[in-house]
């Protein structure tokens, strides 16, 4: 591309036709802080106007005009990538078309190595081509007549069936969604109700699956209430028995620091009141003697006055 003429030599930049909107706001975004840097003085005008480049560019026959800002430099890198992509794909695409060429110059050159590279035979497809056609030019009118019709008649059924087919899965693609929305809001009614299950993604997997397996099992009314304290026992009963059997060592790994928070949280919030100490309602001697008088000490028993007694 030429700086003074501002073209493209071919088509090969239509890539960079594709603007987007957050691009032309990038555009406008960079073009207004180059005029707030101008005013401010922090660029000279003739600065400001260099960094602003306009360019006509060709692309499938209509001119382009675009405007870019040469200090954007993550614009112009994208910019670049998408013309380095087209040009990739452009070259894979005319590697696949000059492909195509080659393979259809076999064909014509050489249609029986190409059928016995398939794997046909191409005597015996010969020998069926003609035989069919001495049967074709064997019929009559009429029969040639009949067999038309018989082959429009088919087509015919063939086209009403699949019209069908499309519309019975164009039905039941409906019903089935309906019925998704419905067992999604029955889901989250049981949820509701029962607050010791999260309403994660995993818990309505389980219950949907327990509501599967309960209508597949002879019992067609199964509801979500129904299955919820089913499927929490089941959890219960699967992670307790992974955490009993975890070593201590592996806990802190199995149990996250965010859960061992709640944890934690919850103990401390469903702790007793704190017990007074014995020291904090142990009476001080100068209470004592300030409230009650002195008791005295109880006095000595004697050994034979104890046992006569």
């Amino acid at each position: 591309m030429s700086e003074e003429s501002g073209q493209p030599s071919s088509d090969s930049v239509a890539p960079i036709e594709d603007n987007t909107s957050g691009e032309i706001s990038q555009e406008n975004s960079a073009e207004n802080e180059i005029a707030a840097a101008a005013e401010a003085g922090e660029i000279s005008q003739a600065e400001a106007q260099k960094l602003i480049k306009k360019y006509q560019l060709k692309v499938k026959g209509q001119t382009i005009e675009k405007e870019i800002d040469l200090s954007d430099d993550d614009f112009i890198k994208n910019q670049l990538q998408l013309a380095e992509m087209s040009k990739m794909s452009m070259q894979e695409s005319a590697e696949l078309k000059k492909a195509y060429a080659r393979e259809l110059e076999r064909w014509k050159q050489d249609p029986w190595a190409i059928m016995q590279e398939l794997g046909l035979d191409p005597d015996d497809l010969s020998e069926r081509r003609i035989q069919s056609r001495i049967d074709e030019m064997k019929k009559t009118p009429e029969q040639l007549a009949s067999e038309k019709y018989q082959r429009d008649l088919e087509e015919a059924h063939k086209r009403v069936k699949q019209l069908e087919e499309e519309k019975q899965l164009a039905e039941r693609s409906q019903l089935e969604q309906q019925a998704l929305v419905g067992l999604e809001s029955e889901i989250d009614q049981a949820l509701s109700g029962h607050k010791t299950l999260p309403n994660s993604k995993e818990v309505r997997k389980n219950i949907a699956d327990a509501m599967l397996w309960a209508i597949n099992n002879g019992f067609p009314d199964a509801t979500a209430s129904d299955v919820v304290p089913l499927v929490e026992k089941e959890m219960m009963e699967r992670l307790n028995s992974l955490y009993d059997d975890l070593p201590d060592e592996a806990l802190d790994k199995f149990i996250s620091k965010k859960t061992q928070d709640r944890m934690r949280k919850k103990r401390l919030g469903n702790a007793p009141a704190a017990v007074p100490s014995v020291n904090a309602v142990k009476p001080t001697t100068q209470s004592i003697k300030g409230n009650s008088p002195v008791s005295k000490a109880p006095e000595k028993i004697r050994a034979k006055d104890f046992f006569r007694k």
